[in-house]
């Protein structure tokens, strides 16, 4: 069994869909994990490991895929569709483009999936913060202050 290395909860099924190079974020304590793969014997086994060295790169990608995973709620509707091309546009291009163009494209995404109502705006700044913050930390780059708009 996988478990999370803080929160200690189970998260063997994210262990399937992941590679080593891969980010992802804990669905108990929202913390970085980053895949390991342990061979003992005959034996291989899929264990996670905090990261902390984490990306603006790595999270717009990790968000990429987020968002693919929340248009396919749409099926075949042009919505989706759109947001689905662009988000493997962004994957294709993460070491291509400019990190503001991506996170522009990511900005469109959100907005086209809030107005469809597959999320909300308070749970994509929940989800994304942790992660952008921890990326800011790694690159050195000041964390923007939190403003609270009701």
């Amino acid at each position: 069994m996988s478990r999370c290395p803080k929160c200690f909860k189970d998260t063997m099924a994210l262990a399937l869909f992941v590679t080593p190079d891969e980010i992802i974020v804990c669905p108990h304590c929202n913390t970085l994990l980053q895949v390991e793969i342990i061979q003992y014997n005959n034996n291989i086994r899929a264990c996670f490991i905090e990261r902390e060295k984490t990306t603006l790169r790595q999270v717009t990608k990790h968000l990429f895929n987020r968002y693919i995973s929340l248009a396919q709620k749409f099926n075949t509707t042009e919505p989706g569709t759109e947001v689905i091309k662009l988000c493997k546009e962004g994957i294709a291009q993460i070491n291509n483009h400019p990190i503001d163009k991506l996170n522009r494209w990511l900005g469109y995404v959100q907005g086209v999936l809030i107005t469809c109502d597959v999320t909300t705006v308070m749970k994509e700044r929940d989800y994304s913060r942790p992660l952008f913050h921890a990326a800011y930390k790694y690159e050195g780059i000041e964390i923007p202050q939190t403003k609270e708009i009701n």
